[in-house]
């Protein structure tokens, strides 16, 4: 009952309620909404309708900031864009306009197929997963901050050029001389570099992979049991020449068991994964195989961190095969990496 009437009240005290109740509800009672009855948007305008006197201006000023909002975030979003791809601009001079306007028109442009798409329920499903890649974008949050940390190390080095740039060689000492620093010679995600270039609309030459990166990366993709034995046999500093030959060297040997037990492994690992269609939850044994791959690369990465002092730790090597083998099969295998250090 929206009767304006407290318990208790008398009649005469009841007049002036009503009138006062009827000069800001004009339509009585039934101009009363209930907000849990509404839809997400009618919500926020019944709420400002109830300033009766300002209530046009409130919606007016409403619509502005919402725009305002959209138009600032494809800006803020597309010079950030801008940035990442540019890798830093040297001399802090700014990157091309042409870049940042082709990042500020996709930006929009996905902004408007998804309206036109979808409409209302587009909006709905982009909510959805907006909230549903809350846990992700947290361990991403906590991967970037792992990485501030070892960038806040790198600045407080002695040995930094902070008269430098990073693309002018800030962090370059460190990597030659090591420093303590405990650097991989090669990034786990060294080919990936060609986005650096792609990105920055070819302005970054120095980012593209070599041919022998290629080469290294698609062995590691299509026989990765080769890659795990060639890495034991130059971690024992023998002859990768011998791997396919009948030889009496024990290291060549245990290479050779090492590499038919993952070729085995893998293949059975990719039939049963390829059989799921027609036979369902193969693909539950298919990954279980696979694991038994990622700890024979964890075991021999996690051995060559400790042989060669480099940073990291076994969680690490673990998420590295699990997500990564074949950029890590790249990264363990790089030459730089056998240039130094002693036999295991």
């Amino acid at each position: 009952d929206c009767k304006p009437m407290m318990e208790g009240r008398t009649a005469a005290l009841e007049a002036p309620q009503t009138a006062s109740f009827l000069l800001r509800r004009p339509g009585g009672c039934p101009s009363i909404i209930q907000p849990s009855s509404r839809g997400i948007d009618e919500m926020w305008f019944d709420v400002l309708r109830q300033y009766d006197n300002i209530s046009n201006f409130l919606v007016v000023t409403s619509l502005v900031c919402m725009i305002l909002f959209a138009i600032t975030t494809n800006d803020s979003g597309s010079i950030v864009l801008d940035a990442l791809s540019g890798n830093g601009p040297l001399n802090h001079e700014p990157t091309k306009n042409i870049q940042k306007q082709l990042w500020s028109f996709t930006l929009g442009l996905m902004a408007v197929i998804l309206l036109v798409a979808g409409g209302d329920q587009a909006i709905s499903a982009m909510q959805t997963i907006i909230i549903a890649l809350g846990l992700p974008y947290t361990l991403l949050v906590t991967a970037m901050c792992c990485s501030l940390y070892v960038v806040l190390s790198l600045e407080v080095h002695p040995d930094t050029a902070l008269h430098l740039t990073f693309l002018e060689g800030r962090y370059d000492i460190l990597y030659v001389r090591d420093n303590g620093m405990e650097f991989w010679s090669t990034s786990i995600f060294g080919v990936l570099s060609i986005m650096d270039y792609i990105l920055s609309l070819g302005s970054r030459k120095s980012a593209l992979p070599s041919l022998a990166d290629w080469k290294l990366f698609f062995t590691a993709v299509l026989a990765p049991s080769y890659m795990v034995a060639l890495i034991w046999v130059k971690v024992g500093k023998g002859d990768t020449k011998a791997l396919f030959t009948l030889s009496s060297d024990g290291r060549i040997r245990s290479a050779q068991m090492i590499m038919a037990f993952c070729l085995f492994n893998n293949l059975i690992a990719v039939l049963l994964l390829v059989l799921d269609s027609a036979l369902h939850n193969m693909w539950v044994i298919g990954m279980m195989l696979h694991v038994f791959f990622v700890f024979a690369l964890t075991g021999i990465r996690s051995h060559l961190r400790k042989n060669y002092n480099l940073g990291g730790d076994m969680f690490r090597d673990v998420m590295a095969g699990l997500f990564f083998y074949p950029f890590t099969l790249v990264q363990v295998t790089s030459p730089k990496l056998f240039k130094v250090g002693q036999t295991v």
